[in-house]
């Protein structure tokens, strides 16, 4: 992820990869069994769409920049926002980014929740003033890797599927399907959270240096000139297709809020939400049985939050919070929990570590945890 702290990776002068421009817009690269960007020496990076990486939301096109010293097109190579970085406590986490780039009229915010094995991705605020407009679509990629073999599969929902192989990408462009509910592709589920997406896949064969291939991508295409446009799909890594269905219709992971200023996400199962403040803001929540909460910030900041019941008379709540900015060194943060409020002042790490992610454990003795 790139941020004004940074410059793009691999691209920089002559990098190992000048095609490589939008690998840190977001690049989220999911690997299972080793074989999904090819074997040895036959790996598909040759025959790559650079301008399609898993994770990543841009303009598509087929002129991808590349770094030019002492040039307005050096401008490209960097990002104009600080809110860009992340939180964990070691077994969970969230990754935020606001993509602003001085040289691309694009703008989006966009978040990452890892939770319990389960890839929450949500983006708002997705836009494309009209007179940036060319014949390309802005688009977020969901996969792009060696096509699996025996097809992917859609479903509609639960039980109503279509099932898809190299036949139907013949005479086509994309295959493309409205308001999808799930997608399957060697051993990697993505459900759709929102009702509006609409997903272009594809199979295309390729040959470079007398060596065959056939690439499978999947993305969601928001359209040509977007005006506050969103996403929110789960990637589910090393699950089946049957795996993918049952969560599609009753999953475990549920988003509390999508806006501007918060991206939430709860995981009911271990009682833990991850939260993106993008400004100073408040959410009133409830995750699993840990019953009404109300978490308020005074300045940006990632959060996470994990209830953990203890005895009948009392729980704990362990915070762990970062400074994706890299700007402060305080951070406050209250919580309402039941008849109780807890302000807790966060000293944030310095130089060198500032951006890093720091836990403190509250107790609380009125806390309408919930009994299942």
């Amino acid at each position: 992820m790139l941020s004004n702290r940074t410059a793009r990776p691999e691209t920089w002068n002559s990098g190992e990869n000048r095609q490589g421009y939008f690998q840190g817009d977001g690049f989220l690269t999911v690997l299972v069994d080793a074989q999904e960007f090819g074997k040895p020496k036959a790996e598909i990076f040759q025959v790559y769409d650079w301008a399609r990486l898993p994770g990543v939301t841009n303009l598509y096109t087929k002129d991808i920049p590349t770094y030019q010293r002492n040039t307005h097109n050096a401008e490209h190579f960097f990002n104009d926002e600080k809110f860009v970085g992340g939180v964990s406590d070691g077994l969970v986490g969230v990754s935020a980014m606001v993509y602003s780039r001085p040289t691309v009229a694009l703008y989006a915010r966009k978040s990452w929740f890892f939770l319990g094995g389960i890839i929450i991705a949500l983006g708002t605020d997705i836009t494309l003033p009209e007179d940036e407009v060319t014949n390309q679509t802005v688009i977020t990629t969901l996969s792009q890797e060696v096509y699996g073999g025996v097809g992917y599969t859609i479903g509609m929902n639960r039980y109503e599927t279509v099932g898809l192989g190299l036949e139907d990408h013949r005479n086509v462009e994309s295959y493309v399907t409205e308001q999808p509910l799930w997608l399957h592709h060697h051993n990697v589920g993505y459900v759709f959270l929102s009702g509006n997406q609409l997903l272009h896949t594809n199979a295309q064969h390729k040959t470079v240096n007398n060596k065959k291939f056939i690439i499978f991508s999947a993305w969601l295409d928001h359209g040509s000139f977007p005006t506050n446009g969103s996403y929110a799909y789960a990637v589910l890594p090393a699950k089946t297709q049957q795996w993918t269905a049952d969560f599609a219709v009753d999953r475990n992971v549920h988003i509390l809020m999508q806006t501007t200023q918060v991206h939430a996400v709860c995981y009911d199962i271990a009682q833990v939400t991850g939260i993106t403040f993008y400004s100073a803001e408040s959410l009133l929540f409830t995750c699993g049985n840990s019953g009404l909460m109300e978490v308020s910030v005074n300045l940006p900041c990632l959060v996470l939050i994990k209830v953990k019941r203890y005895k009948k008379d009392y729980a704990k709540i362990k915070i762990t919070i970062a400074d994706p900015q890299q700007l402060y060194n305080i951070i406050s943060l209250q919580v309402v929990w039941g008849n109780e409020q807890s302000v807790l002042n966060v000293n944030l790490p310095q130089h060198p570590n500032r951006g890093a992610s720091v836990s403190h454990t509250l107790t609380f003795s009125s806390s309408p945890y919930r009994v299942s």
